[in-house]
């Protein structure tokens, strides 16, 4: 009975070196995988280091983002990015600055903006096709105080400019 106890106990004493090992193996092979994962990343962009503000009333604030072509891929905490940067990944250091959504326009008219939501496209470079346009939203509009056209362009008038004679031809009651 000895010799069993002995053999019971030495196949105990050497399942634990085995269990180490495993252990080291996993360990390796999950630092392996986030690795991998790193190398892999397929973000264009990653911006950190900053003040994300995200507009979303519940989590308004992140600290980092990624973006992949024209697509928002990540937003969240900076431990999260690491799935996210690959070897192609710029990462964009906002050096505590401020980031948020947006819409970017190097030139806007925002009262003309306005305007256009309430008038006649004019943008036709034919003269009688413009005239056309505007007499179908005079009709279409008898109750109109102010009739409201945007987007003449200058081309069809290579004989002089439009004269007040030719708008009061459509419409002499309402400027």
């Amino acid at each position: 009975m000895g010799g069993q106890t002995m053999g019971y106990q030495m196949r105990h004493v050497l399942q634990i070196p085995i269990a180490i090992v495993g252990l080291i193996l996993a360990s390796f092979s999950s630092v392996q995988a986030e690795n991998q994962a790193r190398i892999n990343g397929t973000a264009d962009y990653a911006f950190i280091n900053g003040k994300i503000y995200t507009m979303d009333k519940k989590r308004p604030w992140a600290e980092a983002v990624t973006i992949e072509g024209n697509k928002i891929t990540y937003v969240g905490d900076a431990s999260g990015l690491k799935y996210h940067i690959g070897i192609g990944t710029e990462v964009i250091d906002l050096d505590g600055k401020m980031l948020m959504p947006g819409f970017v326009d190097g030139h806007v008219h925002a009262a003309a903006g306005g305007m256009i939501l309430k008038g006649v496209d004019m943008q036709a470079d034919d003269k009688d096709e413009i005239f056309k346009r505007l007499k179908d939203y005079v009709t279409a509009n008898p109750n109109l105080d102010v009739i409201v056209g945007w987007g003449v362009r200058f081309n069809p008038w290579t004989d002089g400019n439009p004269t007040a004679a030719m708008l009061d031809a459509i419409e002499s009651k309402r400027p």
